[in-house]
């Protein structure tokens, strides 16, 4: 099997189980920031039986291009694809956000950072899960 086919699996099978077991509801409204080719993303929506939304956003067009296209060719369509801002804001209404995933994002020394945390503070529901993920440089 090669490395394209472990994703796809993982997407499929693992994935959606690592999102089943936390607990969200179905019409669950998850941000993906950073999604990249939208791996974590597919998981999450197949876990919502495509109820509820999960936003994916990349400031990489490419990457906007592929997830949209795969969204489309999978019928997953609970996934909006949106472009990330270049000043990190997130155009979501105060409160309104069950889960966010902020994965290898956050890496680096920019003030980036605190501004996606000031964010998550302000989106996420009372009772939210912000999960994060950090690239560990050997």
């Amino acid at each position: 099997m090669n490395t394209h086919e472990q994703v796809k699996q993982w997407e499929n099978g693992e994935g959606v189980a690592l999102f089943q077991g936390l607990g969200l509801a179905e019409d669950a409204e998850i941000l993906d920031y950073g999604c990249g080719f939208g791996h974590y993303t597919f998981a999450a929506s197949r876990a919502l039986n495509g109820r509820g939304t999960v936003y994916a956003v990349d400031i990489i067009k490419e990457c906007m291009k592929v997830v949209g296209k795969v969204s489309s060719e999978e019928h997953l369509n609970n996934i909006q694809v949106l472009m990330g801002n270049k000043d990190y804001t997130l155009n979501f209404e105060d409160r309104s956000l069950d889960m966010i995933m902020y994965y290898d994002i956050l890496h680096g020394n920019g003030t980036h950072r605190f501004s996606l945390y000031e964010e998550a503070k302000r989106t996420l529901k009372p009772d939210g899960i912000l999960s994060i993920t950090t690239i560990k440089k050997s």
